[in-house]
């Protein structure tokens, strides 16, 4: 006798958006408090570790538009048949996305959180 599956997607312990709103305000309980610590603590190292966070959480969202950049520039330089002011602006990008690849290092660099293990790899003929 074989057993019916239920194919259903939907997982049993589901969390309705009410739960997880209360379990995400649940989770941010006791962040006024540690910032107020913090503070009280090193204002500049509260507003530098603010500064960088920041920074880290801008660095993806601007290194994929100037990525973006980058792949349009090439296509419109081909399109054009080379013209030199597209070059141009092509390697003005390609500069753009190496000081952003840079910051991230940087960030990552000055960062004792782990949320660097995602760096960008760079391999030779890719």
């Amino acid at each position: 006798q074989s057993e019916t599956r239920n194919c259903n997607l939907i997982p049993a312990r589901m969390i309705s958006l009410p739960g997880k709103w209360r379990q995400l305000r649940q989770s941010f309980t006791h962040t006024p408090q540690a910032v107020r610590f913090v503070w009280r603590t090193n204002r500049w190292a509260t507003v530098g570790l603010g500064l960088l966070t920041l920074g880290g959480a801008l660095l993806p969202a601007s290194q994929a538009w100037v990525g973006k950049l980058i792949v349009d520039g090439v296509v419109a330089s081909i399109q054009t048949g080379q013209d030199a002011e597209q070059v141009r602006r092509v390697f003005i990008y390609l500069l753009l996305e190496l000081g952003l690849l840079e910051k991230f290092l940087f960030i990552c660099s000055l960062s004792s959180v782990s949320s660097c293990s995602a760096q960008p790899s760079i391999t030779a003929g890719a």
